[in-house]
C-alpha cells in the first residue's frame, strides 16, 4: 500500500478539549509515521485534504458512562474518553 499524507488535518487525539491547528500527517504501513507543518508527500503518495475535517488516530467516545467505557476500553474497542460530566478525566 502507497504512502498516505493528510494535509491540513484538525487532529483530535482526547488530550485537549479541541482539535490541534490544522497540520500534515503521514501514514505509511498502517501507522502515523510523521505530523507537521508541512510534511513532504513521497513519490506515489495518496494525498487525502482533510481540510475542514477532523482525524482521530483512534476511536473517541465523547458520549459514554463511565462504567460502560471502562468496559469498552478493556476490550480495545475505545482508546480515549472524554468525560463532560467530571472534573476530570478516566
Amino acid at each position: 500500500m502507497p504512502p498516505i499524507i493528510i494535509p491540513n488535518a484538525a487532529i483530535m487525539d482526547g488530550s485537549a478539549d479541541r482539535a490541534a491547528h490544522p497540520v500534515d500527517a503521514l501514514l505509511a504501513d498502517g501507522r502515523i509515521v510523521e505530523v507537521g507543518e508541512p510534511v513532504n508527500a513521497p513519490p506515489g503518495a495518496h494525498v487525502l485534504d482533510a481540510a475542514g475535517r477532523f482525524v482521530m488516530p483512534c476511536p473517541i467516545d465523547c458520549y459514554a458512562h463511565v462504567v460502560a467505557a471502562t468496559a469498552w476500553a478493556i476490550f480495545g474497542a475505545v482508546m480515549t474518553v472524554c468525560c463532560k460530566s467530571c472534573k476530570t478525566r478516566p
